[in-house]
């Protein structure tokens, strides 16, 4: 027996330590989903197309080599200039046995000029990764106002658990006192039907609280891939004021649209280098010469250009296109302006309204604990009735539970103001 007795308790204490407490700041730090493992993805995609752009100046160096196989006799002829004034020229010929000839050859070139299409290339791979980065940080500042609700709901709903509990332990205490009363004559049966009634309605919202904690569990459990105990309370948050033309330079989004308006400037001006003639210096050398290749130099090193003027990639169509990507990306991001700046707006409303909110109902709930003390006292001197005191212990419940739904609507707004203005602090700090 005693055994079992330790193996229950072993399981329990394994069972309980398995279920961590943290504060919502830890949870923030080492918060890793999906959409941000995939946004990081996207910006270490971005940094290697950055990388790749900036060695595009790096010179092309490479080793070709080819053998060739005589099936039958070949016969080369070199003319040799003559010797002295008068003389005739002279052909030597040379005839090639049917053998294997091998060939291996160094290469480089280097792009001198192409109208600026190497750097702003570069250019517009360097404003990408700037917009991924951006792009990145808007995807973890999308994450607070989540954890924010999912966190906050657990504390909600274990404090809607907590009121209906203690209301009904106190309808419970009104109910054995109404049996005592009715027993001894001075209240009549349906006063106790009434409390008994109460105790059964409490019962079932104290069903609904635990279940509506238990999806809360999940819902914050399903975001952070593991069970966690929130903190006890939801602390009253404080109000913020965000200047809007601070934040049309630290919002992710608009800094992610203000990079790809770049990039697309950038690539513009790639489109119209591509319609300039190129120039280049290349080199070679022989490192393995065959008798069919005698008379090209060992060591050559020259200057090329090269000037596409037909080509089928439609390259005047290309350059239009870019140039009006840029117009879109320009409008996109003063419509992203104004609509940043009436989200702040209203967060900001939200948020002072939460507030008062909450406010106003910490006086109503201050005059609530009062007249459940006066009903108590009341219906004790025979002053007040049954439905007096059910009356006032409901009244209270529900007035708590008003105030803790605006303390969340208030937390919820900071998270969202928080994610606008591309700083967390902004609520860390106020909570």
């Amino acid at each position: 027996m005693r055994s079992i007795v330790t193996l229950l308790v072993f399981s329990i204490s394994v069972t309980t330590a398995s279920v961590q407490a943290a504060s919502i700041t830890e949870l923030w730090q080492h918060l890793a989903t999906p959409e941000q493992q995939a946004a990081q993805a996207a910006l270490a995609q971005a940094q290697a197309k950055a990388n790749q752009a900036s060695h595009a100046w790096v010179p092309n160096l490479s080793i070709n080599g080819k053998s060739t196989w005589l099936t039958e006799p070949l016969t080369t002829t070199t003319e040799v200039p003559p010797l002295a004034p008068g003389m005739q020229p002279m052909s030597l010929e040379q005839e090639l046995r049917p053998e294997q000839f091998n060939q291996a050859r160094l290469q480089a070139d280097w792009l001198l000029y192409g109208g600026g299409q190497v750097r702003h290339t570069a250019k517009a791979a360097e404003h990408a990764l700037a917009a991924h980065q951006a792009q990145s940080e808007s995807v973890r500042l999308a994450q607070l106002p989540t954890l924010v609700t999912r966190y906050r709901s657990v504390q909600l709903a274990n404090q809607q658990v907590a009121i209906r509990q203690q209301a009904v332990g106190r309808l419970t205490g009104h109910l054995d006192r109404a049996r005592k009363m009715q027993q001894q004559g001075q209240l009549a049966d349906i006063d106790v039907l009434k409390v008994r009634t109460e105790l059964a309605m409490a019962n079932q919202l104290l069903l609904q609280a635990k279940n509506d904690q238990a999806l809360a569990n999940q819902a914050l459990t399903s975001l952070l891939e593991k069970p966690v105990s929130v903190t006890l309370t939801m602390p009253i948050p404080s109000s913020v004021v965000i200047d809007d033309s601070q934040v049309l330079t630290t919002n992710a989004d608009l800094q992610a649209l203000a990079a790809k308006e770049a990039a697309s400037q950038s690539q513009a001006l790639v489109s119209r280098a591509s319609l300039l003639p190129k120039v280049f210096v290349f080199a070679q050398h022989e490192l393995i010469a065959d008798e069919l290749a005698a008379s090209e130099p060992e060591t050559a090193v020259g200057i090329g250009w090269q000037w596409q003027l037909v080509d089928r990639r439609g390259r005047l169509q290309q350059l239009q296109q870019a140039q009006s990507a840029v117009e879109e990306i320009r409008y996109q991001r003063q419509a992203a302006v104004r609509d940043v700046q009436l989200a702040i707006n209203q967060q900001q409303n939200r948020l002072q309204n939460a507030l008062e909110q909450v406010s106003a109902i910490e006086q109503r709930l201050a005059l609530a604990r009062q007249q459940r003390r006066l009903a108590d006292q009341s219906f004790a001197a025979g002053l007040a009735t049954v439905q007096d005191i059910t009356d006032a212990e409901l009244n209270y419940a529900a007035i708590e539970l008003e105030q803790q739904q605006a303390v969340l609507q208030a937390h919820i707004a900071l998270a969202e103001l928080a994610k606008l203005a591309g700083d967390e602090q902004v609520y860390f700090s106020a909570i």
